[in-house]
């Protein structure tokens, strides 16, 4: 017996061995067959994109079977027919974490996969970090940059530059905001802020960022759920900022009734590159620059788009731009 589990142990090598040779005689390399782009690492990649359509299509069917049966019934929910129709784990996600009746969203997961699913059907890959009304720390890398992966953290940011002393910053530990320093996104962010006309109905009001002289890179993430209304000023999720790179912005309402300059992103950005927003709503005063983006650009604009709503005087308001000012 010993002596056949050898013989099959010789041959089932000899097999490996044989295959190897004959790849390699075919021009096929080990680098190419398993190295970094190899032949098996694109396969894997394929068959990861194949399980992320697979599953977003359900999760769409999902959606308009909700729909139907809201309208032909009125019993049916979300969270049923994604467990129904989708086969996968869908867990609850709370404006707050802890309260009742707060379940704004789901993650539905499948095969490794995810995607974030709202009530109101609007989908994102993989999991939405939601505001629980405190901050923490981003972390930080060996060049000094910031890595944002919470909406906590969006919350730190933001006070560190609106609110910390000198002194603050210092005893934070956290490595100086310069010129130099990018503030990378890592994670879609929903900051919890819901408006009615308007008017806030749930979260918090959000202050603009002001003066935020380094670079935010949003790696293609967006942020959902920011409320501003400010009198004056430079009003948008940020207020003036130096560069805003690769950013998408979602539901957010952004109201001044006299600020000088106002966008759905921000009031004043120096340089703004494939920025993007959806489904918000940018009121401007009378004598407000207003624009879907940013009210007033002074370098580099380019490939941003918005569907948001853009109201303010017709002769101060624009649909992506107010303002664009090369130096």
């Amino acid at each position: 017996m010993k002596k056949t589990r050898n013989a099959k142990g010789i041959t089932l090598i000899a097999l490996v061995i044989t295959i190897i040779i004959l790849l390699i005689l075919a021009g096929i390399t080990l680098n190419i067959l398993l190295g970094e782009g190899g032949i098996i690492q694109q396969a894997e990649q394929a068959e990861e994109q194949t399980d992320k359509a697979s599953l977003k299509e359900d999760i769409y069917f999902a959606i308009s079977s909700t729909k139907i049966g809201e309208e032909l019934k009125g019993n049916t929910t979300l969270k049923h027919e994604l467990e129904k129709i989708v086969d996968a784990t869908v867990t609850n996600l709370e404006l707050k974490e802890g309260e009742e009746g707060q379940t704004e969203a789901y993650y539905v997961e499948r095969n490794e996969q995810g995607y974030t699913v709202y009530k109101d059907g609007s989908i994102e890959e993989g999991k939405t970090d939601f505001w629980d009304g405190t901050t923490e720390k981003p972390e930080t890398d060996e060049n000094k940059n910031w890595h944002i992966y919470t909406a906590e953290q969006m919350k730190y940011f933001a006070e560190y530059i609106n609110n910390f002393t000198e002194e603050e910053k210092i005893a934070s530990g956290m490595p100086k905001i310069e010129s130099t320093t990018t503030v990378y996104l890592e994670n879609n962010l929903d900051m919890g802020a819901r408006h009615e006309n308007q008017e806030l109905k749930t979260g918090e009001k959000w202050t603009p960022i002001e003066n935020f002289i380094g670079i935010f890179e949003g790696n293609n993430h967006s942020i959902r759920g920011i409320y501003v209304n400010e009198a004056s000023g430079e009003v948008g999720i940020f207020g003036q900022a130096r560069t805003i790179n690769n950013l998408t912005v979602k539901n957010c309402c952004i109201i001044t009734t006299n600020g000088l300059f106002t966008g759905g992103i921000a009031g004043i950005a120096s340089n703004i590159e494939n920025c993007h927003n959806e489904a918000g709503i940018i009121i401007g005063g009378e004598s407000s620059c207003t624009g879907g983006i940013v009210g007033l650009s002074v370098g580099k604009f380019k490939n941003c788009s918005s569907s948001a709503t853009v109201k303010g005087s017709s002769m101060m308001i624009g649909g992506i731009i107010r303002w664009l000012c090369w130096l």
